[in-house]
């Protein structure tokens, strides 16, 4: 399994501390330090393609949300069978939402 990687946010005045230890075949998410007392974490996929109209070329993207959950400071969740390219991300006061959260 790699290293865990640490994450720190500070989202509306929420500060945030959060690691997750990824391996091949499983993911392994802690809070570690939320003033809110809580993480609240989306696990997504994200598909871009390119689209050409009328000569103009555009990346279009979507979000496939695998999963969401909410820990509280010091505990984690061992997840299996994500997708190698997975994104994640969190916040203190509410369930994150795919599509307008800086990922990863």
């Amino acid at each position: 399994m790699n290293p865990a990687r640490h994450f720190y946010f500070i989202a509306s005045l929420v500060l945030l501390a959060s690691s997750v230890a990824a391996g091949q075949s499983e993911s392994t998410f802690t809070c570690d330090k939320s003033t809110s007392g809580v993480c609240n974490y989306v696990i997504f996929s994200k598909v871009c393609e390119g689209q050409s109209r009328e000569g103009v070329s555009r990346t279009v993207c979507t979000f496939e949300k695998i999963d969401q959950f909410t820990l509280k400071v010091s505990e984690s969740r061992r997840m299996t069978g994500l997708p190698q390219e997975y994104s994640h991300c969190m916040d203190g006061e509410k369930m994150p939402i795919p599509e307008t959260c800086i990922a990863k």
